[in-house]
């Protein structure tokens, strides 16, 4: 199974003067918490930006952009670093233009790590700080969600939050043990994905992000960049 168009998030920049009143005052949970509700708070629906995705053993680069809250819209620019084919753009486009996270079908990453609202599939009550690396607080949780049209797992995830950027800068999530799908049994599970300032935006958005999933059946690895964001559909 590889991934195609990871829908992204618009995260908003929090600065660390919120919470520069020192570390005895400072409530590394809270800023976390602040950060997270304030991405549910408020998602954005006009921003368009390139993905560069390596799967397959090929490199395909499109265009996402957002229709609504549900929909993306994907055209296909270049596939191995040559112009695409109008063939090759009809099909990417009849694949994923028909796209509604509402509705997506099992097999489809996107219906179960929702990479724009990771607060949508966090436990609260499972947000524990676990240690300090200088300005970095890494805080564990657990992801519950279904896997490839599975019912519902409980997922290993930890996030790591910069004091000094104010905002949390990545999030790991990987399986905690087998997981029985449609496609078989899924035995190893590892995503990560990476957040940046966006200076033109103003916003906190993903920089890249890197996903494997092993299996019985699958044996799939995906490496993603995301640039060129634009406000406009």
């Amino acid at each position: 199974m590889r991934t195609k168009g990871l829908f992204l998030a618009l995260f908003a920049f929090l600065p660390a003067a919120l919470f520069a009143a020192g570390d005895a005052a400072y409530d590394h949970t809270a800023a976390v918490r602040n950060d997270l509700s304030w991405r549910d708070a408020h998602p954005l629906a006009d921003l368009n930006y390139v993905v560069s995705e390596g799967s397959g053993g090929h490199l395909y680069m499109y265009r996402v952009s957002r229709v609504g809250n549900n929909q993306m819209r994907h055209t296909l620019l270049r596939v191995d670093g040559r112009p695409s084919w109008e063939s090759e753009v009809s099909a990417f486009a009849k694949k994923w233009n028909c796209y509604d996270l509402k509705n997506a079908k099992p097999g489809s990453a996107r219906t179960w790590i929702p990479y724009e609202n990771p607060l949508r599939i966090m436990d609260p009550a499972s947000l524990a700080e676990e240690k300090t690396e200088g300005d970095v607080y890494i805080f564990r949780f657990t992801c519950v969600t279904s896997v490839g049209g599975s019912d519902p797992v409980k997922l290993n995830g930890r996030l790591y939050y910069d004091r000094k950027k104010g905002f949390v800068t990545s999030i790991d999530i990987t399986g905690a043990g087998p997981i029985a799908t449609p496609r078989g049994r899924l035995s190893e599970i590892t995503m990560h994905v990476y957040y940046e300032f966006n200076r033109t935006l103003g916003f906190v958005v993903p920089s890249s992000a890197d996903w494997s999933v092993q299996g019985d059946k699958v044996s799939d690895d995906c490496t993603l960049s995301f640039g060129d964001y634009r406000k406009g559909n």
